[in-house]
């Protein structure tokens, strides 16, 4: 057993940031000597010994745990008919919110809305707050909206309550989501380049004056987003309701789209990279308005729910939620629809804040703009300004600090600095730019590097299980993990467009900072196909950002620890299999590499695996299928910044 390792242990078990330092201490040291070889490549072979050394202990993942569902004292159902409701309403949600206010004051156990298409214009949700053994019973009927502001429906301060039977749609007759279109013309106009689209679902388009987004790659073949060498690029501020920009109609449907700095989001060279007849999805919506939002719940249960479309986040979670699961719950266009390049304009599900013990079983994600699964909790960064304060930076996301919440302070590289204590005082600085004077009650250590990450312990984003459930054809990736207990098993991912599985956290000083690290996270018996479309490539990544969003930063402190791979099949990697950095005893065995299909650029390091800035990784008895496509197989590590690593038992077998 190396130092490394025995160092790791000790920490595990007895919280002390010693042995950690001294760990963290010793790599630095030997990067700081090194003259920065190229990585070492460990061949996958035919005739591989199998690795039957120790594994030590295995991460386990979540544990099983059941939601509860209402008891109510006694049957009194509600039918919204009964009230007056009907598809011809014409306030549906001021009706149904009245509907009920008096189921919560009769205390009924259960609201029925008869079978029916329900129009919903006004903007404001369709609101259940603080209802307890409860069910919502839609019996199938469908919502479908459209207006300007509000959510589609809040679920707030409820304890166990039933959502069943309804679905979520959007009016695409007279404003659609996102729409497909094909290049048809590129020029430049005085400084500013241009780009014109056709829309190739309508002869006349509906909306002329919504927004024009941005644009996604579109693969008419498998109707899945992205494509090899496909561009994205930002039009307008996301989740900006109305901005102005510089377009132009060319005819009923052919649109001229120009870049003007302030207003395009992408650079001015990013317009000059699309080529003619190439097809994308343009986004009219981003960040607006949100599906279902729910926050602060107690054994809740949403079943048997269709999102064929919606605006934002088809689902949002926020708060000290816990004890909640998804049962058949489905982000997929309805069967036989004409003109739905998208379902949600955001993520599926984005999970801002909770207290964890999550379950999702037999649902389907896809089409959506961004990540299927986001889970994490929020953090910020801050800098030491007295002996018992810190000012936060940037802190816009995490803006819900409230005096007498329990804060620890990492170290700038994620390391622990031994300070935790509760909010004595807090004070707005300048509340948009997340600026906040955070006063404690105890004294604040001096930080040894730039400042300090903020976790708040009053959120544990844990115990997430994800089971039986199909993720395909959507923008970005399948699942970000920023959470601790997590159970990835038997689902399948599919034409992602950037990955299947990100573990991850970070912070930045221009964005957004999130999660407390991840570990115990088991990712077992899954099939990951094409599941990178774009030029990123890696099925699953694991990594941290520091100071910017963007990747490129590591530390040898392992913020994300504790995960086992195992019984997956891969089949068409664009690039690596799985690229890691930031990690501590991470096991990869048993997975089976499948790449039967070229790529119009065949990267070297397809079909492999990159590892640096990680302890005690061990990848081993993992098989690939020989192929003309992957003539390397094998795994790239970072000596120096890799300590404790075995590969062993990797073997490549014929077709």
């Amino acid at each position: 057993m190396t130092t490394h390792t025995i160092l790791r242990k000790v920490l595990l078990f007895t919280g002390s940031s010693i042995c950690l330092l001294l760990l963290t201490a010793a790599a630095s040291a030997r990067a700081a000597t090194s003259t920065n070889p190229p990585p070492v490549f460990v061949p996958a072979t035919a005739n591989a010994k199998p690795y039957a050394g120790d594994f030590g202990p295995l991460p386990t993942g979540a544990r099983e745990f059941s939601v509860e569902l209402p008891k109510p004292a006694k049957a009194l159902v509600v039918n919204a008919a009964e009230f007056g409701i009907t598809e011809n309403s014409l306030n549906l949600a001021t009706e149904l919110n009245k509907v009920i206010a008096h189921c919560k004051k009769v205390g009924a156990s259960k609201l029925v809305l008869n079978r029916g298409n329900y129009r919903v214009t006004e903007s404001l949700p369709i609101t259940f707050d603080g209802l307890k053994d409860f069910e919502f019973d839609a019996q199938g009927s469908t919502f479908v909206y459209r207006k300007e502001k509000g959510e589609n429906m809040r679920v707030v301060n409820c304890e166990r309550v039933l959502f069943d039977n309804f679905n979520f749609d959007w009016d695409w007759e007279t404003d659609p989501l996102a729409s497909l279109a094909e290049v048809v013309g590129m020029g430049v106009a005085g400084e500013n380049p241009y780009v014109e689209f056709k829309f190739l679902e309508y002869d006349k388009f509906p909306n002329p004056t919504t927004r024009m987004m941005n644009t996604t790659p579109y693969d008419l073949k498998t109707q899945s987003v992205g494509w090899e060498g496909g561009v994205t690029a930002y039009f307008c501020p996301l989740g900006v309701p109305k901005v102005k920009q510089h377009i132009e109609w060319l005819s009923d449907n052919v649109v001229r789209i120009y870049y003007e700095a302030g207003v395009a989001l992408s650079g001015r060279q990013v317009f000059t990279r699309f080529k003619l007849h190439q097809v994308y999805r343009i986004q009219h919506y981003y960040y607006h308005m949100n599906g279902m939002v729910l926050q602060d719940n107690t054994h809740l249960t949403l079943q048997n729910i269709n999102v064929y479309s919606c605006t934002g986040h088809a689902f949002l979670v926020s708060g000290k939620q816990q004890f909640w699961q998804m049962l058949n719950v489905n982000i997929k266009r309805p069967a036989g629809a004409a003109r739905r390049a998208i379902t949600c304009t955001a993520d599926h599900l984005h999970i801002d804040r909770s207290l964890g013990f999550f379950k999702m079983l037999n649902c389907e994600f896809s089409l959506g703009a961004d990540d299927c699964i986001n889970m994490h909790d929020n953090s910020g960064f801050a800098r030491r300004t007295s002996d018992f304060s810190i000012t936060s930076q940037n802190a816009r996301v995490a803006t819900q600090y409230k005096v007498g919440e329990l804060i620890e302070l990492r170290q700038g590289d994620y390391s622990p600095s031994g300070f935790q204590s509760k909010i004595k005082e807090l004070k707005k600085i300048d509340a948009a730019k997340g600026i906040f004077e955070i006063t404690f009650a105890d004294k604040v250590p001096e930080p040894t590097q730039d400042g300090f990450i903020m976790f708040s312990r009053d959120y544990d984003t844990h115990n997430m299980i994800v089971r039986n459930c199909n993720f395909h054809g959507n923008r970005a990736r399948g699942i970000l993990i920023l959470a601790r207990d997590v159970t990835i098993e038997n689902n399948r991912f599919y034409h992602q467009e950037m990955g299947a599985i990100r573990i991850e956290t970070g912070y930045s000083f221009d964005h957004w900072s999130e999660g407390y690290g991840a570990r115990n996270i088991v990712i077992r018996n899954n099939t990951f196909e094409k599941t990178v479309t774009d030029d990123a490539g890696r099925d699953i990544y694991m990594s941290v950002y520091m100071r910017k969003t963007s990747p490129g930063a590591d530390t040898m402190f392992p913020i994300l620890s504790d995960i086992l791979i195992e019984n997956n099949t891969f089949k068409d990697s664009s690039g690596y299999i799985i690229k890691m950095g930031s990690t501590g005893n991470v096991t990869i065995r048993n997975n089976t590499f499948i790449n039967e299909t070229p790529r119009l650029v065949n990267e070297p390091w397809r079909g492999t695996f990159s590892v640096a800035y990680s302890t005690d990784a061990r990848i081993v008895n993992n098989t690939w299928v020989s192929s003309t496509n992957i003539p390397a197989p094998g795994v790239y590590y970072d000596a120096r910044t890799s300590p404790g690593i075995v590969i062993q038992g990797n073997k490549v077998v014929a077709r």
